[in-house]
């Protein structure tokens, strides 16, 4: 009997306790339990991440890799197993111990960044375009560019899948300067990837058990003995509250790192040239033990060439001071290098052409990349 009695006292002091608790959360909430609740349901949904930089891609849209740095996430419609951004899926060929397709089609490979994934992000339409320049041959056009590459990931890309290709294309030079400045300032090494891409990668991993908590929480404080309570709203506040610190600590900590090198952008950009020409000397050399037929073409910007821009173009080139800059310091360097190794040089292309073009100051409208297809396919053309 004695232990019944303290048993009823502990359930009515915890009772007690509780609604102590409610009372003091309702007078300190300025909505009400009811739109309260309502805000928790809608945190519940799916939605960007929030105090997680998103850029580029974005993290989703990727997935880790030991050779490439990263490539598409292959759980996304568009991707395939390999992460390449293509609809055309790899395969083992039986007791040759190497990559194939399956069929004996001519295959045409697209390797760069993303002005390269603009360029191939229609295969059907490159198919037929590219197909007068092989007469009597099955042709079969591949992507193989991934934006926030430059070289040596498109190399490293062209080398691992060279069984695939008989004809490869790149399409590069503006990541190889951009990156370099990009990425050492951010306190990573400067030949790596678009750091701003697999960075997201980084933060979302470590930015996982924040995040998991905070959804937790949220499905707890939804439960139907909780969802109306204004102690539940209090307490999900509380754990968004210290989520959303940890997510903040995460960005602080990653806009605080410290140069990985202490160099000039001048020394920065040389650096990227250097490698540019390298690697397509590399590709050079693999292409023709491989018996590849290679094409490279140095890629344009808003600011190269003598394009007269239009209203929308001036907007976009004052929101990029700083790739002037590297464009005014990298594309001489790379033009003098592109005459060296037979690049073919694009940089002018749009010069004459009076209608817009460039959405920001490296990608281009539909019209542009029509333009830059039938430059290529002008160039398949001729022997």
């Amino acid at each position: 009997m004695r232990h019944s009695w303290a048993l009823l006292f502990l359930v009515c002091g915890i009772s007690l306790g509780l609604l102590g608790a409610e009372l003091v959360a309702r007078f300190s909430l300025p909505v009400s339990a009811s739109e309260a609740r309502v805000q928790r349901e809608n945190a519940s949904s799916p939605a960007p991440s929030e105090g997680l930089r998103e850029t580029g891609l974005g993290p989703s849209q990727l997935a880790a890799h030991p050779f490439f740095g990263y490539v598409g996430n292959p759980a996304l419609g568009n991707v395939n197993r390999f992460g390449l951004f293509t609809r055309h899926e790899i395969k083992l060929c039986a007791g040759e111990a190497r990559l194939c397709w399956g069929d004996d089609s001519l295959t045409i490979g697209i390797f760069g960044g993303s002005l390269a994934g603009q360029v191939a992000s229609d295969e059907e339409a490159l198919t037929a375009l590219f197909a007068p320049a092989f007469p009597g041959k099955k042709i079969r056009v591949v992507n193989f560019a991934i934006a926030g590459h430059a070289q040596p990931q498109a190399l490293e890309i062209f080398s691992y899948f060279r069984d695939l290709v008989q004809v490869a294309i790149f399409i590069d030079g503006l990541n190889e300067i951009w990156n370099p400045v990009d990425n050492n300032r951010l306190g990573f090494p400067p030949i790596y990837a678009k750091s701003l891409h697999y960075r997201g990668l980084i933060e979302q991993g470590r930015g996982f058990v924040a995040k998991e908590k905070l959804r937790i929480a949220t499905e707890r404080s939804l439960t139907p003995l909780w969802r109306s309570t204004a102690l539940a709203h209090v307490l999900w506040l509380n754990a968004r509250e210290a989520a959303m610190d940890s997510l903040r600590e995460l960005e602080a900590g990653a806009e605080g790192r410290a140069p990985f090198f202490h160099a000039a952008k001048g020394d920065l950009v040389k650096l990227g040239v250097g490698e540019w020409a390298s690697a397509h000397r590399q590709a050079n050399a693999l292409g023709r033990e491989m018996g590849i037929r290679l094409l490279h073409f140095l890629q344009p910007t808003l600011f190269s060439g003598m394009k007269k821009r239009t209203a929308e173009e001036e907007k976009a080139a004052a929101q990029y001071p700083e790739l002037k800059t590297l464009v005014d310091l990298g594309y001489p360097l790379l033009v003098a290098e592109a005459k060296k190794l037979g690049v073919r040089d694009l940089t002018t292309l749009f010069d004459y052409e009076p209608q817009e073009v460039w959405i920001d100051a490296a990608h281009v409208n539909a019209r542009g990349v029509m333009s830059l297809r039938e430059a290529i396919a002008k160039q398949l053309r001729l022997r």
